[in-house]
Parts: C-alpha cells; structure tokens; sequence
C-alpha cells in the first residue's frame, strides 16, 4: 500500500504555490485596506511549519494567528477569497485546482519505476490518500 502525496506524487510543491498565492492575495488586500505590514507567505518557511499535514482549515488559521489576524470561521459554502477562515481554506482549493489543471502532477521516478517492476511481478499493489478529495 502506498500514500499518493509526497510518495509516490512531489504534491507539496503545488500545494505551496496555491497557499502562497491564496494567503499573498489576501495579505496584499489586507495591507491596502489597512495600511498594516504584514509579512508575506514563505514557502521555505511558513509551509513546513504552519500548513504541510494540517486541514485546510487548519493551515488557514495557523497562518492567521502566526500574523496576528483573527477572522470569523464563516460557513463552509463562503465563496472562495471570502475574509473568513472557510473562505479562504475555499479560495486555495480553487487556486489548487487551477494548479493542477493547468500544471498536472507527475509521480517521482523511483515510484513509477518501482510500481511498473510490482505489476510486471503481479504484485498486487494499492493507492491511499488521506486528502478527503
């Protein structure tokens, strides 16, 4: 059995990118309404440490309150960008999607490799994700 993200698929990446431009977005609107600083989303830095592992909804509030911002939860169908914490966990998951329809997702070679050497043998073989998607 094996784990797609991070496996057998390089997915962090992508995801990094769609959280940087969803959290960037929002603290570039944020600046202007409010003449605040606030530090930008680091891939190197914030990913590891506030998003990688956690729910989406988790992620956004880790960010959130690494910045000292508070937003109400809102409801779950908030539209993506929505200043709450459900409508920005919506806005990277379109701007995940965008990502992958746009990019695709590619295995890492040692998996494909070792996966074709497992069916060519008839090993029987199975693919896990814990994303809820």
């Amino acid at each position: 059995m094996f784990s797609v993200d991070g496996v057998l698929v390089a997915s962090a990446a992508i995801h990094a990118d769609a959280w940087k431009e969803t959290f960037d977005e929002f603290i570039a609107r944020r600046i202007a309404r409010t003449a605040g600083s606030f530090v930008p989303f680091s891939r190197r830095v914030d990913y590891p440490k506030l998003v990688h592992g956690r729910s989406r909804m988790g992620a956004v509030r880790e960010f959130l309150a690494s910045r000292g911002i508070s937003l109400p939860e809102g409801l779950p169908d908030d539209p993506p960008g929505t200043e709450t914490v459900n409508g920005l966990a919506n806005r990277k998951k379109t701007a995940l999607l965008r990502c992958l329809e746009q990019h695709g997702v590619s295995a890492f070679d040692g998996a494909r490799l070792y996966l074709e050497l497992a069916h060519d043998a008839q090993m029987r073989c199975a693919v896990v994700s814990g994303s809820s998607r």
